[in-house]
């Protein structure tokens, strides 16, 4: 039996946290808003002078640090954003934003997460996720 490489736990950790965060992984899990699509973010954003860069990949490290999170404001988790896998931005001062998103027909709903030392900052809105 060959143990899986990191990508494919890196997958199967992303898989399990979605399905935690979505209340299992049962037909009962409800769909979102069909008029609803999913945002598709920018590869870099400046806010407040510092520049961040999306990471291609989530580390297991960053995901085990939000699944400690969900687990300690499982309302979060529950949230209607917080569906399928976030895109991960990082700062050059080592913070870490976890972003979803969903556009509808007039208007982007957006959510991040932000990780840095030990503060842990969540913003949420509506419009356009980038502008200072």
């Amino acid at each position: 039996m060959n143990p899986l490489n990191a990508p494919q736990s890196a997958v199967l950790l992303l898989s399990f946290i979605a399905c935690w965060v979505t209340g299992g992984c049962s037909p009962a899990v409800s769909l979102p808003d069909p008029g609803q699509e999913p945002v598709s973010f920018p590869d870099a954003f400046e806010e407040a002078g510092v520049t961040w860069t999306s990471a291609s990949e989530v580390p297991k490290a960053d995901l085990r640090q939000l699944e400690a999170y969900f687990k300690l404001n499982p309302s979060i988790a529950e949230g209607s954003l917080v569906h399928g896998d976030p895109t991960l931005y990082t700062s050059p001062h080592r913070a870490k934003r976890f972003y979803w998103g969903r556009s509808g027909a007039e208007h982007v709903d957006w959510l991040f997460i932000q990780f840095e030392g030990r503060n842990v900052t969540l913003h949420e809105g509506s419009g356009a996720p980038f502008t200072e």
